[in-house]
């Protein structure tokens, strides 16, 4: 993707962007980015090459969080430091988005544009997103087991991504999208808590009616 041809992605305007209009941008730029690699036939190593850079730096959500952050790096200077970092070390494609994102000032915008590429990779190959929290990490056989019931569900290749919370005390938290499916053993106690708490308040106020009624 050249710098050129992304000029046009956002015309001559290059306001502050925060909210839904940041979402709009990302989305924008993942789109072209998909156009460009769809084309090269490389939409899932683009897609690898591009978690990896979110991973580089631990503890941080944007690798270039600290020059975006700095009045003194200008776009020249984070130019040359994404030369001397990433040349022959990613690929092409990568390397010119990276400079094209500079150009315009969207470094800052890195985190959402991939998660607006990996949702439209996963579109274009048939695939879905699946979040899934459990207490303990998954074995092989429980995430194929997990897999296969979520093929049959939604009609698609489900793409786990699971995170442990012992708070659960056991089952899983699946969650596609804004949809979710609670089958923890803490849900289920908390749904017995709260039945017997509808309980004890029924008996209450059935004792305080036959108290009423027998004065």
């Amino acid at each position: 993707m050249s710098t050129a041809a992304a000029k046009g992605l956002e015309g001559e305007a290059a306001p502050s962007y925060v909210g839904g209009a940041e979402q709009r941008l990302s989305g924008i730029y993942a789109q072209a980015l998909l156009d460009a690699a769809s084309r090269k036939g490389d939409l899932d190593e683009t897609l690898a090459e591009l978690n990896g850079l979110l991973e580089l730096v631990p503890g941080s959500a944007n690798p270039f969080g600290p020059f975006v952050d700095n009045p003194l790096a200008t776009r020249d200077v984070i130019s040359g430091v994404i030369d001397r970092s990433f040349q022959g070390k990613s690929s092409e494609s990568v390397i010119n988005f990276l400079h094209v994102l500079n150009d315009h000032g969207r470094l800052s915008l890195l985190p959402h544009i991939v998660k607006a590429f990996e949702r439209l990779v996963d579109q274009k190959k048939g695939r879905i997103a699946v979040h899934v929290r459990s207490a303990t990490p998954l074995d092989p056989a429980a995430r194929s087991e997990l897999e296969q019931v979520l093929r049959g569900a939604l009609g698609k290749e489900p793409v786990l991504h699971g995170s442990v919370d012992p708070e659960l005390i056991g089952g899983l938290v699946v969650r596609v999208g804004d949809r979710v499916w609670d089958g923890s053993l803490s849900w289920q106690i908390r749904r017995l808590q709260d039945q017997l708490m509808e309980r004890g308040n029924h008996a209450i106020q059935s004792g305080r009616d036959r108290f009423r009624s027998d004065r």
